[in-house]
């Protein structure tokens, strides 16, 4: 599967022609309470409803952190959606 990312620009048209598993940003904070912890936030899916109307579910968005300084992966987190019982 090719890497996909987001496109912004209105006339901008996503990776073959399918904009079901687009991305849209990654965040990442520090936690306020506890800096050796941090905060992921991914966004998918940035056009529904008007060129996408349900998730990619073949689709697998992966996050790698490097917590060593090291500029290798130490983690990977791993996300999949489904269809829910509405075709969505």
């Amino acid at each position: 599967m090719e890497v996909l990312d987001h496109f912004d620009a209105p006339d901008l048209k996503p990776p073959n022609m399918d904009a079901h598993p687009d991305i849209c940003d990654l965040y990442a904070f520090r936690k306020s309470e506890d800096t050796n912890n941090a905060i992921l936030v991914l966004n998918v899916n940035p056009v529904a409803p008007t060129n996408a109307d349900s998730f990619a579910s073949e689709a697998v968005y992966e996050v790698q952190a490097n917590t060593a300084g090291d500029a290798v992966a130490d983690i990977a987190y791993r996300f999949t959606f489904s269809h829910n019982g509405d075709g969505c």
